[in-house]
Formats: C-alpha cells, sequence, structure tokens
C-alpha cells in the first residue's frame, strides 16, 4: 500500500507565478525531510517546470559523464508525476550557489535525491489532480493522474497537465503526498532509454571539447615535467613570425600557447625551448616509493579505529602478508579541457567538471587578486552578482578526475591575457602526466583465528600520501570480527594524487578479500563458506550465494576450472564477483568469464544498472592486468595509450551480471563494480596455480 509522505511544504515546494510560463515548482533539495524547521528561508535549489504544451522540463544541479543522471533524475519524477514520458526534457542547471555544492562523485546522486524528487513529483501531481476537481467541481479523490493527462473517475472526462498549469498556481501545496510502492512503478526499474542518447549518436551533444563561440581560439598547454619543478625561461624565438600563433602565455608551473587552431597552438608550443628550475624530486621513483612505504607499515603507526575486544587463548593460529597498489591514472576518452571568455561584463566558463561550485570558486580566485577578490565577495554577500558564470556541459568520463579544477584556473589565466574567448585543451601526454593519481599504498595485515575458526583480532596497517584516499573504508568489510584495528602511516613524496573511481575501496577491497582468501586455504576450508561463515550481514550472503550459483562454484573441480571470489559492500550496494581464469605454460593469465550479482537496492534504470557494472568492471580490469603509472627520475614515465595502455574489446571477457530483485533503497551503481575484481582475478590466480599475487597491477 502507498504510504503518505510529508514534503514539508515551507521548505521544500514553491509554486511560480510568472505569467504564460507554465506550472514551475522550485523545490529545496536539502530541507524536504519531514523534521525540517519551517522557519528556515526558503531558496529552492531545482526546478521542475510544466509548460502549456505539455513538455516537462527538469533543471538540476548533477553532472552527466555516462553514468545515465540525466535520465534517472527525470525518472524519479515522472513515475510519481506521471507524466508521459516522451514529453520529458532535462537541462544542466548554471553554477550556482543556491543549488549546493553541485558536487557529482561517489555514487551519490540517486542515493541523496532518491526520495526528495520523488516528493516532488507527487507534489506536482497533486497541484495538477487539484486544479482538475476544482474544475469538475469534484473531490480530488474522484480524480487520478495517467500519461500526462488528469482523468475524471465518474464521466471519464481528461484535461492535459498542460491545460492545467495555469489553474494549478492557486491550488494550496498539500501536506501530505502518497509516494508509490514497488510494485505501482511504471518506469523505476525498468530498461530506459537514456533522453540524451539520440544526441550523442548524432553528435549534437555538446561536450566540454565541442564549445563553439565566435572568435574562438585554442590553447594548448606544457606543463613541468618533474615534480616540484616551476617555470624559469621561455625562447620564444624560434615562433616568432608564426602563423596563427596569438600569444605564449607564461604560469608558474607551465606555458601555453594561443592560436587560431589547436594544432597551430600546440605545433608552436613543441618549438619553444624552455628551462625548467631544479627539483629536490629529480631521483624519485616508484622503487623508493615502494621501499619507504613498506619501512612504514613494519613501524609503528597512527591508530585509527578499532572495534571489539580481543580475548585470546594463546593458541590462535597467526597469519600476515603485505600488499601494495599502484599509481593509476584517469585517463577520461575526453582529456581536460577547458572554455574560458573573459569580456567587460565579467567571465564565461564552460567546463566538463564534476563540480560547478568548485570550478566557479577557482575561477573567481585566479580572475581577481587582491582587493578585486574580496570586492567581488562582498558584492555577491550583498546581492549583487559578479557576472562569473560557469555553464557545465557534458563530461567525457569523469572518474574523479574533474572533482579538482586546475585546469579552469589555467583557463581563466590564458583568457584574461587577450580579448577573446579560449579554449584550452590539454594533449594526451599532458592528460596522463600531469594527473591526480590514485595514490600509491602499501599495507600489512595480521590476523589472529581460534580454534573455532573465527578471526579474533585483525589488525591492518597501511601507509600511503593521504589518510582518508588509502585508508579509508579499510575496515569496511562485511564480516564478523572479535576485534578490528587500522592504523595509518602518512609519508608524502610530491606526486598529486585525488579521488580514482571508488576511492580507497579500489585497494582495500583487494587487500582485504585477498586476505580472506589467504585465511580460507591456510585453515583448509573453501573460501566461499569461509566467507559465508562470517558473513553479518543478509544482503551479503545472498550476493555471495547468487554469484557461487551462477558460476557453478560447488562444480568447480570436477571441471577443472580455476574460479576467485571476491565480496565487498560499498556506497550503500552490496556486489560479489568470480572469476574464472586459466594459466598458460608461459605463465600467462588468461580470464575465462566473469560472474557478477550485486544487491544495488531499488533498481532506477535497470540498462544503466548493467552497462555500469559492466564499465567499472572493464576500467577495474585495465588497473588489475593492463597497465599503471610507473614514477622514475621524478616524472611520470608513461605518456600516451601505447605505454598507458588499454585492453581492446577482443580481449574482454564474457562478463556476466545477475541484479538482486531488492526493496531496499537505491545504493550506489558507478563505482561498486571496480573493488572486488582485483582480487576475484588474484584468488583465481592462486587456485589456478598455488601462487599468490600481492601486488597490483599484476604486470
Amino acid at each position: 500500500m502507498s504510504q503518505p509522505e510529508n514534503p514539508g511544504r515551507r521548505n521544500f515546494i514553491k509554486v511560480t507565478t510568472y505569467a504564460g510560463v507554465g506550472l514551475s515548482l522550485g523545490f529545496q533539495l536539502s530541507a524536504c525531510s519531514d523534521d525540517a524547521e519551517d522557519n528556515q528561508a526558503f531558496t529552492p535549489n531545482a526546478w521542475l517546470t510544466i509548460f502549456p504544451d505539455n513538455r516537462v522540463q527538469i533543471a538540476i544541479s548533477k553532472v552527466e559523464m555516462g553514468q545515465g543522471i540525466l535520465t534517472a533524475i527525470p525518472i524519479l519524477i515522472a513515475e510519481e508525476l506521471e507524466v508521459d514520458w516522451s514529453k520529458v526534457e532535462v537541462e544542466l542547471a548554471e553554477a550556482s550557489s543556491k543549488y549546493g555544492s553541485m558536487y557529482t562523485g561517489g555514487s551519490k546522486s540517486i542515493r541523496n535525491l532518491w526520495s526528495p524528487l520523488r516528493k516532488a513529483g507527487a507534489t506536482a501531481r497533486e497541484l495538477l489532480i487539484g486544479a482538475a476537481a476544482n474544475q469538475w467541481k469534484v473531490a480530488t479523490s474522484e480524480c487520478y493522474a495517467k500519461e500526462g493527462k488528469v482523468w475524471n473517475k465518474q464521466s471519464g472526462q481528461q484535461i492535459t497537465f498542460g491545460e492545467l498549469t495555469e489553474a494549478a498556481k492557486n491550488v494550496a501545496v498539500p501536506d501530505k503526498v502518497t509516494l508509490k510502492q514497488p510494485n505501482e512503478f511504471n518506469l523505476i526499474g525498468k530498461p530506459v532509454k537514456h533522453l540524451d542518447a539520440a544526441d550523442k549518436v548524432t553528435g549534437a551533444a555538446q561536450f566540454g571539447i565541442d564549445v563553439e563561440l565566435p572568435g574562438l581560439k585554442f590553447a594548448a598547454i606544457k606543463h613541468a615535467p618533474v615534480f616540484g619543478t616551476r617555470l624559469q625561461s621561455v625562447d620564444e624565438s624560434k615562433i616568432a613570425g608564426l602563423s596563427g600563433v596569438q600569444k605564449v602565455v607564461k604560469l608558474e608551473k607551465a606555458v601555453a600557447v594561443v592560436a587560431d587552431s589547436y594544432w597551430q597552438a600546440q605545433r608552436a608550443l613543441d618549438k619553444l625551448l624552455i628551462t625548467w628550475t631544479e627539483s629536490t624530486r629529480e631521483k624519485l621513483s616508484t622503487a623508493q616509493i615502494r621501499t619507504d612505504l613498506q619501512q612504514l607499515v613494519n613501524q609503528k603507526g597512527e591508530l585509527v579505529k578499532q572495534n571489539g575486544t580481543i580475548v585470546s587463548t594463546g593458541k590462535e593460529l597467526e597469519i600476515n602478508a603485505e600488499y601494495s597498489a599502484a599509481f593509476q591514472a584517469h585517463a577520461p576518452m575526453e582529456t581536460v579541457n577547458c572554455t574560458v571568455h573573459v569580456h567587460d561584463d565579467g567571465c564565461d566558463i564552460w567546463a566538463p567538471t564534476q563540480h560547478p561550485v568548485a570550478a566557479q570558486a577557482e575561477a573567481r580566485e585566479n580572475l581577481n587578486s587582491g582587493v578585486g577578490y574580496w570586492a567581488s565577495k562582498m558584492l555577491r554577500k550583498i546581492g549583487v552578482s559578479d557576472n562569473v558564470r560557469v555553464f557545465p556541459t557534458l563530461v567525457g568520463g569523469g572518474f574523479g578526475r574533474r572533482l579538482k579544477q586546475d585546469y579552469v584556473a589555467e583557463a581563466v589565466i590564458i583568457a584574461k591575457q587577450v580579448d577573446f574567448p579560449v579554449k584550452l585543451i590539454w594533449s594526451r601526454e599532458e592528460d596522463i602526466q600531469h594527473d591526480f593519481y590514485r595514490p600509491f599504498s602499501y599495507h600489512k595485515i595480521a590476523a589472529k583465528i581460534d580454534e573455532q575458526q573465527n578471526i579474533i583480532d585483525w589488525q591492518h596497517h597501511a601507509a600511503g600520501a593521504s589518510k582518508g584516499l588509502v585508508a579509508g573504508s579499510a575496515l569496511s568489510m562485511p564480516y564478523s570480527m572479535a576485534h578490528q584495528s587500522l592504523y595509518f602511516s602518512h609519508k608524502n613524496h610530491g606526486v598529486p594524487i585525488g579521488s580514482w573511481r571508488s576511492i580507497a575501496s579500489s585497494h582495500n577491497a583487494f587487500v582485504t578479500e585477498c586476505f580472506i582468501d589467504e585465511i580460507a586455504h591456510s585453515l583448509k576450508v573453501d573460501p566461499l563458506e569461509f566467507r559465508l561463515k562470517l558473513v553479518a550481514n543478509n544482503r551479503a550472503k545472498l550476493v555471495l550465494e547468487n554469484v557461487a550459483r551462477i558460476a557453478q562454484w560447488q562444480q568447480r573441480e570436477n571441471s577443472g576450472r580455476a574460479l576467485g571470489i571476491a565480496l565487498y559492500p560499498c556506497f550503500g550496494s552490496y556486489i560479489a564477483m568470480v572469476v574464472e581464469a586459466k594459466v598458460d605454460d608461459a605463465d600467462e593469465l588468461n580470464i575465462d568469464n566473469i560472474y557478477c550479482v550485486a544487491d544495488v537496492g531499488i533498481v532506477v534504470n535497470s540498462d544503466t544498472v548493467k552497462a555500469q557494472i559492466e564499465g567499472g568492471i572493464i576500467f577495474a580490469l585495465n588497473a588489475t592486468v593492463k597497465h599503471s603509472i610507473e614514477i622514475e627520475q621524478g616524472r611520470v614515465k608513461e605518456s600516451n595509450f601505447d605505454d598507458y595502455s588499454m585492453l581492446r574489446i577482443n580481449e574482454i571477457p564474457p562478463i556476466h551480471i545477475n541484479i538482486i530483485n531488492s526493496s531496499e533503497k537505491p545504493g550506489g551503481v558507478g563505482e561498486i563494480a571496480v573493488p572486488p575484481l582485483a582480487p576475484a582475478v588474484a584468488n583465481a590466480y592462486f587456485a589456478a596455480t598455488g601462487k599468490r599475487l600481492r601486488n597490483i597491477p599484476f604486470l
């Protein structure tokens, strides 16, 4: 049975009354809970507009980077609104603090918006039903909405939403709305075609790199190659009089050339004689980083967290192992880019960013200096715009890289020095060699297991450049243990690091799931049965049992198949994988099949969920068996896809995905498939060879 929900109307919904616009509802995503304070000032940060021609437009503050959010968001609204799906449109909102952070990452969008968007749709539905009921002079209970119309149950009369928009403005926002139960869904959980699919196929979709403006020029950039170096001097003599070149711009750690075309700019940039300062990191290498971090995990570290109590009899089996995870680049299909036009009326920015408000702040900081920056800040405080506008575009792959706004700052600095719009494009080499990488991490785990095969003590010591990016989620395991402790040792070698798809879960799942496997084999226990014995969560147990079933785990020994298993809960979801592999006479690992079962809660768009999981598996497989970032002589060794290679389509094994039919609230999807892949591969390799792989990637 459907349940009534309180939209908290003073803090959640506002109906606008602009003549001729239709019915426009502003709603506040951060203040839609039932316990929101009624005396808070109401500032809408998302908009739903129903036009007289029956179009439904949704403007919202999330970024589309292939995860399908521009379809998932309207599905949530349309499900409750009962609108004709073909009439739904979505537009990306301009960056503004009124939208909150506008941050897109951490697989949070649907998790955070699941309730407020459905309440917004249900509220709009009730306003339209109320308008129709008033017109027919019947009770609202005698009306219902379906396919963009309100119907009279008794007479069979119908009125389109578009015809009701003006009248609906005069209907009081309801105190409570009724949300559907899962068995009533028409759109949620179904395979729905992406609203932007046709534009992407035809080339009409605008990514950052596609932005075109009158008088647009292009900038190519070269950054200091060694970590810690800065620009010292530039000899421009070899490009003097070169056709199309507009300007050479010197930045603190880079040089850019502005020209009529990108290739003119890049060719001129390659001809410059650039001198960089010296750096203390010129001898830095991955080998040195590994050695330093390995030493740290064998010393005393900072106690980050501990749970439970150790009850020891002195007869426990003690096991320990050390693991490492390499630097990884993001390498999205669309390289870093940004278009900026600084003009008399302000500054306009078009950016494929995961954080538009942060991009706006970065632009302001680099556009103004000293008094100008503070004057801009004070004007905004009194409600006067400084006209620094950020227009988010579609993003050709993010994976966490575009949470950083360094490229926006560079584009603004360059555009300040010319009187025309400039599009800054990083080459693939710059994109790979000047990324914010997944940090190198080193781990040591020790465990004690009692005579009943229970883990009574689990100690994880992690070392790296960032506590959050290295040790975060390290104890997020679905297993019962008497005592757990997490230690961390910090050492920053000066290599830029940042969020990478699934953040710290990408390496902590590898570490913990490989070690769980090692414990099981030390006890001579089936790895699946050992996990099932330890699992303390029904959702985790269900995905384990189901992945074992579809992979035919129990029949593996009779069939001679080498299987590895892994389980991991993350981003509000549960996921388990089995990898089937073999090793040839040259000790080369060959993966024959990948089986995956996930419980992501209620599925919003089934096609998108499977596509995201499949994409996550391939992303993780690349980082497991194909590539890594290596540091030599203080710089990144890799530069393009010839030495930071990607799997070809013929190298991708069959992937079998099963989604649990769940009634739980939606969990994350875009990142969950990355963590369990590497340990499942490593455990399959052990099953095939009896040898452990403890360092990823396995190259």
